[in-house]
């Protein structure tokens, strides 16, 4: 996808990064339409990154998250909550060039398992879905969502929208499972 950097519409972009230095990649954020995707960052050595996404009312930032670079796991998991306020889920990244399958597994607080799906993530696809969008009726729930991947890894973060309007969000770590 591309996006408007440095006052031009690009789908890469580089940046000759010495050791111990910051970059700043700036997007104007322009458009009337929302768009999601992921990134990757490539490096010839180990490097951290993250994204900071904002909304934006008359020029004043509303609402205001950070994303961390996830790493690559076949089996990992995230704290859920759904509330009438509350709303909880995952964003997915499959970086290869096959389709992966994801096996969600849906744990309520005390760690029993409650339902499953499986769902598969085309090749440089991505999933970003609610927990009441993966699992209709959990509009109440407190647990894990834990994901179990065949064909590849996946990167994955948390999502969290807390009001009722949707415009207050978070994106919350990704554990690692055994």
């Amino acid at each position: 996808m591309a996006v408007p950097i440095a006052g031009a519409s690009r789908t890469q972009f580089s940046v000759a990064l010495p050791a111990r230095a910051v970059e700043h990649v700036l997007s104007a954020g322009t458009g009337g339409d929302i768009n999601w995707g992921w990134a990757r960052v490539t490096a010839r050595a180990p490097i951290r990154a993250q994204a900071i996404l904002q909304t934006q009312r008359d020029g004043q930032i509303t609402a205001e998250t950070a994303v961390p670079m996830a790493d690559l796991m076949r089996r990992f998991a995230v704290v859920v909550t759904n509330t009438s306020t509350t709303d909880s889920g995952i964003a997915l990244g499959n970086p290869n060039a096959n389709e992966v399958a994801a096996t969600f597994h849906l744990r309520d607080a005390d760690g029993t398992l409650v339902a499953e799906r499986a769902v598969a993530i085309p090749g440089r696809g991505r999933l970003a879905q609610f927990v009441t969008q993966l699992f209709p009726g959990f509009t109440e729930f407190d647990g894990t969502l834990e994901v179990e991947t065949t064909g590849g890894l996946l990167t994955g973060v948390g999502l969290r929208y807390d009001n009722p309007g949707g415009t207050v969000f978070t994106t919350t770590p990704v554990f690692r499972l055994p």
